[in-house]
């Protein structure tokens, strides 16, 4: 019995990653989008497919760093504020405002890490990734809801600020993958509470990922072992 892997199912690797999966999209456009050109974070595929599987429609979320991902999260959230550094940037994101989603730009260090002070609320998901991260982590943590989690992207450069964040008693889980745009694997944490709470979409976790056999289990689905 050969070992050999056949052309076959190279091509239908590579047409999950570069096809449904919009990695291909992605690369042409220069910016992270999926399959259907709609935005999604710059994060690890196996993250972006956790992360969607939850319910975020009544979560008020909060961003070190805006772009593609404050779009995607404001078509599941209740609101979004981001907050950003880089002018010329803050232009290009802001055209795509939408009316949950609020982006402000800030390009003094402090007024940028404490912005998140100045809703006077707790955030149920808050995303470190932009600039100032251990800073921005500082102050974060203080104002991360009882049940909610935070999102560290391109986590493996920071294994300091991992283990400052393990040490506010929050639960580490890393998501190695590949990502859109680019070809090489990088890692985004999340970083849950200890009571963290989410409800699924579907009433089930966790759903069927891009390119599962969902038909087989289907099949299998309703026979009791």
């Amino acid at each position: 019995m050969s070992n050999e892997i056949g052309l076959d199912k190279i091509i239908s690797i590579i047409n999950l990653f570069e096809n449904d999966y919009g990695h291909h999209q992605s690369v042409l456009l220069g910016k992270p989008v999926d399959s259907d050109l709609n935005p999604i974070p710059w994060y690890t595929y196996p993250a972006i497919e956790y992360l969607k599987q939850f319910d975020f429609s009544d979560k008020n979320i909060f961003e070190y760093g805006s772009g593609n991902s404050s779009i995607f999260w404001a078509s599941l959230a209740k609101s979004v504020t981001s907050v950003e550094k880089d002018a010329s940037w803050f232009e290009v994101i802001s055209k795509s405002k939408s009316s949950n989603l609020n982006i402000i730009l800030k390009e003094q260090k402090s007024e940028y890490v404490n912005f998140i002070e100045s809703g006077n609320i707790l955030y149920d998901l808050i995303v470190i990734d932009g600039a100032y991260r251990y800073d921005s982590a500082e102050v974060a943590i203080k104002y991360l809801s009882n049940d909610g989690l935070i999102i560290l992207d391109d986590s493996e450069r920071y294994p300091e600020l991992c283990s400052a964040l393990r040490n506010n008693n929050l639960i580490q889980v890393d998501f190695f993958g590949l990502t859109p745009i680019v070809y090489y694997t990088k890692t985004t944490s999340l970083f849950l509470q200890k009571t963290f709470s989410l409800k699924p979409l579907s009433g089930k976790s966790p759903h069927f990922g891009i390119g599962s056999l969902r038909r087989e289990y289907d099949r299998y689905d309703n026979i009791k072992i």
